[in-house]
């Protein structure tokens, strides 16, 4: 039996139309899935994937699963 995907931090940069650009990190499981909350988050913007946070780094952010943050 498959073990269940781990959850990872993707960070993905929010184009608003006027605005400065804002990047959040968003830890899901997949891609896809930190993507489409990013967007719920933001209607009005384009999202794109951009890159990953480290683990050591997840823990000093105290991110935690299925939570979308700017920075």
């Amino acid at each position: 039996m498959p073990k269940p995907q781990k959850h990872k931090a993707h960070l993905v940069v929010v184009l608003r139309k006027g605005q400065p650009r804002c990047v959040c990190a968003a830890v899901k499981r997949t891609p896809e899935e930190a993507l489409a909350a990013t967007k719920a988050a933001y209607a009005e913007a384009k999202v794109y994937l951009v890159g990953g946070l480290a683990r050591n780094m997840v823990r000093k952010l105290r991110l935690s699963h299925d939570e979308v943050r700017p920075f």
